[in-house]
């Protein structure tokens, strides 16, 4: 249980509905998001908080306003990042072209699948070589339980 629970609001401070890249919704709902917004957004949360966990989308590099991605709002503020991958095909390239983007500055959660692909099996070893010294964590799936009454 968190204690002073966030509203959504608070959580998600930049939603929009669709699927869409931030900036690619922001234009479409005419809204427009700046990096000193975001920063002074986290920065307001940090001062109240121990720890405050931002999650990016749409990836790393992935534009959220005009002018600024996921990695200048990490790099602005001195973050500690934790790259969460899919353990599946393609997870060796995507961890390794992000890492390099962070300097080889994260940890890696790599995150089993419900369903393995062949390549699921040697990923987590590969990458532990290969993206060394980033520390690279392997996870196991974790279904979701519904909600039974006891």
């Amino acid at each position: 249980m968190q204690d002073n629970a966030l509203s959504m609001d608070e959580i998600n401070p930049f939603y929009f509905r669709e699927p869409l890249a931030p900036l690619v919704a922001a234009r479409k709902y005419r809204r427009k998001i700046s990096i000193q917004r975001v920063l002074a957004y986290i920065r307001g949360h940090a001062e109240q908080r121990e720890h405050v966990l931002v999650e990016g989308a749409g990836g790393l590099l992935a534009p959220l306003g005009e002018g600024f991605s996921l990695l200048d709002v990490i790099r602005e503020l001195g973050a500690s990042v934790i790259l969460v991958a899919p353990n599946k095909l393609g997870v060796i390239n995507q961890t390794l072209l992000t890492l390099r983007a962070l300097d080889g500055r994260a940890q890696v959660a790599l995150m089993r699948q419900k369903k393995q692909d062949p390549s699921a099996q040697s990923n987590c070893a590969l990458l532990r070589e290969l993206a060394a010294p980033a520390p690279v964590l392997d996870f196991p799936y974790l279904r979701v339980q519904k909600n039974t009454p006891p």
